[in-house]
C-alpha cells in the first residue's frame, strides 16, 4: 500500500495539473527555435555578458548562473538537432567566428594600436588571456556543435577557430610593432 496518494505516473491521482506541467516542459523542448531568436539569446545571455566581464576584469563564471549556462547550452543543442530546413549547426558554426572576430576588431585591436613598446606587449598578453577565457567559454556551451558538425563539416575545431580568429583579426595587425617592442627590449638589455 502506498502512504502517499501519488499515481503510477508520479503525478497526484487524479490530478490533471501535474500532467499538464509535464506536457509543457516537453513541448517546450521540441519548439523549432529560429535563427535569429536563437542567436539573440546567445548573445545576449551570453556573448554580452562575458565580453563586460572580459572588459572589466571580472570573473566570468560569477557572471553566469546556472540557469544561464543551461538555457544557452540547450538553445544550441536544439539549433543543431532540428531537422532541416531549421537546423543551424553551420550558420552557429560561422557566427561564432563572426562574434569573436568583431569583439576582436572593435575592443581589442583598438586597445593594442595606441601602445608601443614594452606597454604593448603587457596589453596584448593581457588580452590573449582573455581572449583563452573567450575560447573555453565557447568551446563549453557551443560543445554539441564542436563534436558533431565541425567534425561532419570537416571545419576547424572552436578551439583551434579561436586561435586562428585572434591571429588574424588582432596579431596580424600588430606583429611588426611585437617584433619591434621585442628587439628594443632585447637592444636596451644588451646594453645595459
Amino acid at each position: 500500500r502506498r502512504k502517499n496518494k501519488r499515481s503510477r505516473n508520479g503525478g497526484h491521482a487524479g490530478c490533471g495539473g501535474c500532467r499538464r506541467v509535464r506536457e509543457d516542459a516537453a513541448m517546450s523542448v521540441y519548439q523549432s527555435i529560429g535563427l535569429e531568436e536563437g542567436w539573440a539569446l546567445i548573445v545576449s545571455r551570453g556573448f554580452a555578458p562575458l565580453e563586460a566581464c572580459l572588459d572589466g576584469g571580472r570573473d566570468y563564471r560569477a557572471a553566469f548562473k546556472a540557469n544561464d549556462w543551461m538555457q544557452i547550452y540547450t538553445t544550441v543543442y536544439q539549433m543543431c538537432t532540428q531537422r532541416a530546413p531549421q537546423s543551424y549547426s553551420a550558420e552557429l558554426y560561422d557566427r561564432v567566428r563572426v562574434a569573436m572576430s568583431a569583439y576582436l576588431t572593435r575592443v581589442v585591436l583598438p586597445a593594442l594600436q595606441h601602445l608601443h613598446g614594452q606597454f604593448m606587449l603587457v596589453e596584448l598578453q593581457k588580452r590573449w588571456s582573455n581572449h583563452q577565457v573567450m575560447i573555453r567559454w565557447v568551446c563549453k556551451i557551443f560543445d554539441y556543435l564542436d563534436r558533431f558538425h565541425v567534425k561532419r563539416a570537416e571545419k576547424l575545431p572552436l578551439h583551434a577557430l579561436g586561435s586562428a580568429v585572434f591571429l588574424e583579426n588582432v596579431f596580424a595587425n600588430v606583429k611588426k610593432d611585437v617584433r619591434d617592442a621585442v628587439l628594443e627590449m632585447v637592444q636596451a638589455e644588451r646594453e645595459g
